[in-house]
């Protein structure tokens, strides 16, 4: 379980310091779909693109004990946040949702989008149909 969960959490399976991390769950689905722990299916759903800017972390530094008194640390967060920025996202519109609905299986990964400035989602979860509503 170890192996696994830091496979799954840090860049390239790698834990080496606080920046290898997969902060923020743009990263995390672009980490784990390259190596293949995930596959996307939001080109199948009726994806758009997500104007994603992720900067939270570098522009709030105070807020993470790791960062707070290391500006080297902050500054290599920031290098990572504008790789994450250079790459195209994708999300469903809150109104395209019941449309997609059809594409998702119990087990699927879903990531809330955020408006939050400076953040890309605010909330994970999983997809279960197979409760007593649906058949």
């Amino acid at each position: 379980m170890l192996h696994e969960l830091t496979y799954t959490r840090y860049r390239g399976g790698e834990l080496t310091d606080y920046s290898s991390r997969l902060h923020y769950t743009a990263d995390w689905i672009d980490d784990n779909i390259a190596k293949g722990v995930v596959k996307s299916i939001i080109s199948e759903t009726g994806g758009e693109i997500f104007p994603l800017k992720v900067s939270f972390m570098s522009d709030h530094p105070e807020y993470y004990p790791k960062l707070k008194d290391d500006p080297e640390m902050v500054d290599k967060i920031a290098e990572i946040e504008k790789r994450i920025n250079s790459k195209t996202h994708y999300f469903i519109p809150k109104n395209k949702v019941a449309a997609a609905e059809k594409y998702f299986q119990t087990g699927d990964i879903v990531a809330i989008a955020t408006s939050k400035e400076g953040l890309d989602y605010s909330h994970t979860g999983l997809i279960i149909k197979d409760g007593p509503d649906k058949a």
